[in-house]
């Protein structure tokens, strides 16, 4: 059989390797006593300001997380393995204003969120007990919708077996703008850190492809062509002869 000078999938396919060496709402305001409560969850009230919702997903095992910053406090749902985490915190949030080391926390499941007054560069660090956990989020704004998208990668090679691995990959969009988190979990890993690329979105249909920034096609992986289908949404790359990588995702609210 061809060997691939012990060259393992690792270097191929790893997620450290994979990626580095491979590669809402909308209400409308009304004229009822009720408009300035409708006002409060539509997008556009606070399109340039630090107050609003945000959305992204988690790595470390997976998830997705949402969060609302609102006038009188915020609130959060942290899904993640299944499981659902709801956080708030009633710490005013003043109009305008950077948002810096804001806190909700809760049994030990804690975010801590940074966000610029104008609602730009949003950022969030989560904590859940058992997990080292990587987050990735976007404002949700009255034009750009936030999708988000969980899943897994494989990667396998018919010859050498013994070089597979698989892991979580999660991506969350907005407008055409892409982060994705990977990380390696069985089989042959380079090593378990989470591996974050950005890159843009191009959609054709229901399918999209995922085209990554800084990508030298010499030796990464730079595009990811997602194909609906059933179950989700299903992209295949072939790198070698029995060689491939194979990455499946959902839709997540």
């Amino acid at each position: 059989m061809k060997k691939y000078n012990r060259m393992r999938l690792a270097p191929k396919l790893a997620v450290t390797g994979l990626f580095a060496l491979l590669f809402v709402l909308a209400g409308m305001a009304g004229c009822s006593k009720n408009s300035d409560s409708k006002d409060n969850n539509n997008p556009a009230k606070y399109d340039k300001s630090s107050l609003g919702s945000y959305s992204g997903v988690l790595v470390g095992s997976s998830g997705y997380i949402t969060i609302d910053l609102k006038p009188a406090g915020a609130s959060a749902t942290i899904v993640f393995d299944d499981i659902t985490y709801q956080l708030s915190s009633s710490v005013a949030i003043p109009a305008g204003t950077n948002v810096s080391g804001y806190t909700l926390q809760k049994d030990g499941v804690k975010i801590v969120m940074n966000v610029n007054a104008d609602g730009s560069v949003p950022q969030v660090a989560v904590t859940i007990p058992g997990h080292d956990v990587t987050a990735v989020i976007f404002k949700v704004t009255s034009a750009v919708a936030v999708e988000n998208y969980t899943g897994t990668f494989s990667g396998t090679d018919a010859a050498s077996p013994e070089y597979n691995n698989s892991g979580t990959l999660n991506f969350t969009i907005s407008g055409n703008n892409v982060t994705l988190l990977s990380k390696c979990i069985s089989g042959n890993c380079d090593d378990h850190t989470t591996v974050t690329m950005t890159g843009k979105v191009t959609r054709s249909g229901e399918n999209f492809v995922i085209n990554f920034n800084d990508c030298n096609s010499g030796n990464t992986i730079c595009t990811l062509s997602f194909i609906k289908n059933a179950a989700g949404y299903k992209a295949v790359v072939p790198i070698d002869a029995g060689v491939q990588l194979a990455v499946t995702v959902k839709k997540v609210p």
